[in-house]
């Protein structure tokens, strides 16, 4: 089926390039096909083959100063951090392996290779669009445990996060001296001043403070009961 999404089982022990990739890409029947909006540049669509998720790939010819060498991708995925691309070169002179690089956490994320023969994270974060989220849905199958707790965990807080509103409002301050009230003081003149409303009323705030805690907490208790609905569905 052209449109059945299967992993590229990359093998173990071959060394392979970007040209050799492009090929494969090019012949691919089922890579991964991805239509969403992105915030920075709206419409998107993006193919993918997708790689084995527990092994490395090699990658021979690859710059290391005037020579070349053989470097090691692969993803990492932990619990309440998220997946990360590693990257590790061998040493030419040494022939042994550098220590390995890797990329800051995105909250879920693919290894693969794109079009134009780069190893690539296929990545979906909290705050990506909600087309981009159910999209992600495709790649269900081939999510590990943690992956699946994880996608369960973004699909949720987008769920919550819909009847959460928002609210800017105006800071005011008294000044305890002459009881004028500002909406903008000089941070030297700080102790001069305390927290109130339009009116003048000043505001308790470890009440305040407590008052967000509570509504954090309704939050996040709401965000984790949907999730494990959503991954006991899954």
């Amino acid at each position: 089926m052209e449109n059945e999404i299967k992993i590229f089982n990359q093998e173990d022990e071959k060394s392979y390039n970007m040209k050799m990739l492009k090929e494969i890409f090019k012949n691919y029947n089922n890579k991964v096909i991805l239509n969403f909006k992105d915030y920075y540049k709206g419409e998107l669509k993006t193919s993918f083959v997708l790689l084995n998720q527990n092994k490395k790939i090699k990658i021979g010819g690859y710059p290391y100063g005037y020579k070349k060498t053989e470097v090691f991708y692969n993803i990492e995925t932990k619990k309440k951090k998220g997946s990360r691309l590693v990257f590790q070169s061998i040493n030419p002179k040494t022939k042994k392996l550098n220590k390995p690089k890797k990329s800051t956490y995105r909250d879920l994320a693919f290894i693969g290779f794109n079009e134009t023969g780069k190893i690539r994270l296929l990545s979906l974060d909290f705050n990506d669009d909600i087309s981009k989220i159910n999209e992600f849905e495709k790649l269900i199958p081939f999510m590990s445990d943690i992956q699946k707790k994880q996608y369960s965990l973004i699909c949720a807080y987008k769920e919550t996060m819909k009847s959460v509103k928002f609210e800017c409002k105006i800071q005011h301050y008294k000044d305890i001296r002459t009881g004028e009230i500002k909406k903008e003081i000089n941070i030297m003149e700080l102790k001069y001043f305390k927290k109130c409303d339009k009116n003048g009323n000043l505001i308790n705030e470890n009440e305040e403070k407590q008052q967000q805690e509570k509504t954090k907490k309704i939050i996040s208790y709401d965000i984790n009961r949907n999730a494990n609905k959503i991954y006991n569905n899954l």
